[in-house]
């Protein structure tokens, strides 16, 4: 069950301000920091609950809608684009045991999504990699995200899920599958950046 629930907290987290430079974030008592890309938008809490629920996940709708609120959310563009807008986000889950590997998480989320999606496709991974120095999973897969009943956007979702003792960081971008490199290159670095304390 816990595997399930964090694969719907990722799926949520992407289904989601004010524009900053490259902004360094620093969670003491979550126990990581993570610079977000420069020029890229701050989601606050409301705008992330209003583009959650504009989402339709088919079977995971009410999972989604139930889902926790990231610690950091940010897009490329402001909240106003009238496209899908490339999103990475960071959250933290507590775990129902300890030392749940990163394999196991990733593994975990394709069944829910394969179900909800009928295009669904796991286009990498998952992989083990290593972030900020602690062993983690990587999961890229592709989709056709339905949004308001009507507009239909072709996904690509990127996974990194580190655990660590009983939580896990989850780190979740979304863009569309043509997406510039530029977007990928600076979710990429924004990964790189993660330092855990």
């Amino acid at each position: 069950m816990i595997l399930r629930n964090t694969a719907l907290s990722l799926l949520a987290m992407l289904l989601m301000g004010e524009s900053v430079a490259a902004k360094d974030w620093d969670f003491p008592t979550l126990g990581f920091s993570i610079t977000t890309p420069s020029g890229w938008h701050v989601v606050d809490d409301a705008t992330f609950v209003e583009n959650r629920e504009r989402v339709d996940a088919g079977t995971l709708n009410d999972e989604i809608r139930a889902a926790e609120i990231p610690a950091v959310s940010v897009t490329r563009f402001p909240p106003s684009h009238d496209d899908l807008n490339a999103r990475l986000s960071v959250t933290v889950r507590v775990l129902d045991q300890a030392n749940v590997r990163a394999m196991d998480l990733a593994e975990a989320l394709i069944p829910p999504l394969r179900a909800a999606f009928p295009d669904f496709e796991v286009a990498e991974g998952p992989r083990q990699i290593v972030v900020g120095g602690v062993d983690a999973s990587f999961t890229r897969v592709r989709y056709t995200l339905l949004v308001d009943g009507s507009e239909s956007y072709p996904v690509e979702s990127l996974f990194w899920l580190v655990p660590q003792d009983r939580r896990v960081l989850i780190v979740g971008a979304g863009l569309r599958q043509d997406q510039d490199a530029d977007t990928r290159t600076a979710i990429d670095r924004s990964v790189e950046s993660i330092r855990f304390h």
